[in-house]
This record gives C-alpha cells, sequence and structure tokens, in this order.
C-alpha cells in the first residue's frame, strides 16, 4: 500500500501513512507493555473442541509465552513466539490503516474499507482480541491520524 501512495504521486499522504504506523506502534508497544492479555477463550477455560464450525487457533498460540512473561520464575523465552494477545489491537490499527491509506484513490476505497471493516468485526470471534481490544485500536488510530494529519497537513479531497 505504501509503495502505491507514492507510485500515485500522493506523497504527502503517504508521509501521513507511515507517520501514522510510527505513531500507532510507540502507543501500542507502551500500552502492551503494561496490559498484555490472555485471550478471552482462555480467560473463561474454553476449549477448542466447543467451536467445531469456527477456526480458532490464533486463541490459544499465545498462551504459553505469556504465561512465561508472568511467571517470575523464568529467565529466558524463546524468540520468535507465536505473539502475544495484546491491548490495543494492532489487528485493528492495521484495518484502519488501510482504509486510510485507500482514502486518495476512490476506486480503492469501494473495496478497502468493506473488507477491512468486515475484519474489525470479525477479529473478536477468533479468539485473539477481546471487544475492547478492538475498539482501543481504533481509538489509537484515530488519535494517530489526528496527529499525523495535524503535523502534515492534508492534500487530498
Amino acid at each position: 500500500m505504501i509503495c502505491g501512495l507514492f507510485i500515485a504521486r500522493q506523497t504527502a499522504h503517504g508521509q501521513r501513512f507511515v507517520m501514522v504506523g510510527l505513531i500507532t506502534a510507540l502507543i501500542t508497544i507502551v500500552l502492551a507493555t503494561f496490559y498484555p492479555a490472555m485471550g478471552e477463550h482462555i480467560y473463561y477455560h474454553l476449549a477448542k473442541t466447543d467451536f467445531p464450525n469456527i477456526f480458532t487457533a490464533s486463541a490459544w498460540e499465545h498462551s504459553e509465552g505469556l504465561a512465561a512473561l508472568r511467571d517470575p520464575n523464568v529467565t529466558a523465552i524463546t524468540y520468535p513466539g507465536p505473539g502475544i494477545v495484546m491491548f490495543p489491537s494492532y489487528h485493528a490499527i492495521m484495518a484502519g490503516m488501510l482504509m486510510y491509506a485507500s482514502l486518495p484513490f476512490r476506486w480503492l476505497r469501494l473495496i478497502v474499507i468493506p473488507a477491512n471493516v468486515l475484519m474489525l468485526l470479525a477479529t473478536p470471534s477468533s479468539g485473539g482480541h477481546y471487544l475492547v481490544d478492538v475498539i482501543a485500536g481504533v481509538v489509537v488510530l484515530i488519535i494517530s491520524v489526528a496527529l499525523a494529519e495535524r503535523i502534515l497537513p492534508r492534500s487530498f479531497k
């Protein structure tokens, strides 16, 4: 997406997109440091067999690494691991960033925005995030876009 913005001579918007990515990453890293979370499937002790028709593998992938982070006796954690469910959801942030990146292109908006709205709606059901993680991700994105557009003015209609 970023290459497409620069190829289409949407340089200012491409710069804002990069700035939004940096701001959201910084905010997310700070918040996730203080709020790592077990997904709802683990918290409520649900089994994979409780969801025979839904692929929810992401709900359990990160649990071993997060348990190690919370264990004071663990001295080393294997990297790379499967990731950690965090607050806020970077999946939600990325969905919003893709929608934001598509704004200068009317034809692309018609595809990207509905697809990413559906992804936002599906994120909590896959077991990777709580609904509040997704909402917080959207809030972080909105704050980041506002900051980026304040620093680098908007130039498209």
